[in-house]
């Protein structure tokens, strides 16, 4: 068989100048693709030696975008109702009484917390479950409309949920800057 189809490939080497073009390409192209593959070798072998680099290399954190404020904030939480303790304990052991009596006592101390240094307020003055008109204008910060909307304003809806919003804040400055990450520091009793 192998016979008959070398004779074919000849005759149509000499006769057919189409097919005598592909097949001569056929070598260059090998040749190409050779290059490329080594060429893609190496660039594997150099991406490779960067990204050891870089997982060598140290990191640097950077702490400037914390915001001082916020940290001041999370340190009274933690001092005045053990809030980040309450957060990142495991509570999947606690019963539902128990966490019930431990949550009332955090509510009460954060709420102490936050009526000293935070004022916060509804965004609207309706109770929840009540009407509410909702007029061209509106703030899309202070009101999320859900259900089926309609195209423009104004609205009219049912309220779910009251939202909320910062009117006062008044938190303490911390003393260094360096500390401004330390909500609170680890008690170490000698």
């Amino acid at each position: 068989m192998r016979i008959f189809t070398a004779i074919s490939v000849f005759f149509k080497i000499v006769f057919n100048a189409k097919f005598h073009k592909k097949l001569s390409d056929i070598d260059t192209n090998i040749i190409k693709i050779a290059s490329l593959e080594r060429d893609l070798e190496a660039e594997q072998a150099r991406l490779n030696l960067e990204i050891q680099k870089l997982k060598n290399t140290p990191k640097i954190e950077d702490h400037s975008s914390l915001d001082e404020g916020a940290c001041a904030l999370l340190s009274l939480m933690q001092k005045e109702a053990r809030l980040i303790d309450f957060i990142q304990e495991d509570l999947s052991d606690v019963n539902d009484e128990q966490m019930g009596a431990v949550s009332k006592l955090i509510h009460k101390d954060l709420n102490k917390v936050f009526s000293q240094f935070v004022k916060i307020e509804p965004v609207a003055d309706v109770n929840e479950g009540e009407s509410i008109h909702i007029s061209e204008g509106y703030s899309n910060k202070e009101f999320k409309l859900i259900g089926n909307v309609d195209v423009k304003a104004p609205f009219d809806g049912v309220l779910r949920h009251k939202g909320w919003l910062v009117s006062k804040m008044n938190l303490p400055k911390r003393a260094k800057k360096d500390q401004t990450r330390v909500i609170m520091a680890a008690e170490v009793e000698c």
